[in-house]
């Protein structure tokens, strides 16, 4: 039997993917063994929907700087699911077994992407936030394939309380979208000073094109 795979864009936004005919009749209370790493969102889904068979529609113009969570182990097809794109700032909106539909949740301000107005002073957070854009330039610095510096990068991410590390929510690299996945596995976890109390999170950070080598944080 020949499964075809579909996959289609509906005015340049809307990304279906699955299979068609009989494998996208799967039970929805049989199990799937899955070994996904964490990655960007748009690619676990392909990755789920492959595995499952089940077809998956969302905006794809939502899907860009989204990652999933890594996911490991036998789960039911909504149990994977949920679990996969937890924390991303997108939900189910509409499901079957055989077919589901995504959308941005709507205030995607809870978890993760939950919002803390800062009350700091703002002496304290632009001296914190000074030292904080040095050090996430010279972790960037630090691997030349990155070519920290020759873009455009918009960061998004919160800090974890204990101990302080970078818990990245977004990557945009202007031009160089190739570079997300390596700029991630680059910075998320990277231990960090602790911010002053009432740091505002989460942080939006934007580092323009070329301040590595005009700032020194790339200079050989």
């Amino acid at each position: 039997m020949f499964v075809v795979r579909c996959l289609r864009w509906v005015g340049g936004l809307i990304a279906v993917l699955g299979f068609c005919g009989a494998a996208a009749a799967m039970q929805a209370e049989a199990k799937f063994s899955f070994d996904l790493a964490r990655m960007s969102l748009h690619e676990a889904l392909q990755k789920y929907s492959s595995l499952t068979g089940r077809s998956v529609i969302y905006d794809s113009g939502q899907m860009r700087g989204r990652y999933s969570s890594a996911l490991q182990g036998q789960y039911t097809l909504d149990d994977a699911l949920d679990l996969l794109i937890a924390g991303s700032g997108m939900e189910i909106s509409y499901a079957t077994a055989r077919a589901v539909s995504l959308i941005m949740a709507p205030s995607a301000q809870s978890g993760r992407f939950a919002i803390a107005p800062s009350t700091a002073s703002r002496p304290a957070r632009q001296r914190y936030y000074g030292r904080l854009q040095a050090k996430l330039r010279r972790m960037l610095c630090a691997d030349p394939a990155l070519e920290a510096g020759a873009y455009r990068l918009v960061l998004q991410f919160r800090i974890t309380p204990t101990p302080p590390s970078v818990d990245l929510l977004h990557v945009i690299a202007s031009g160089r979208p190739e570079l997300e996945p390596m700029i991630l596995a680059a910075l998320h976890g990277q231990p960090l000073e602790a911010p002053p109390p009432g740091f505002g999170q989460p942080v939006t950070l934007l580092i323009p094109a070329r301040s590595g080598q005009q700032e020194g944080g790339c200079a050989p």
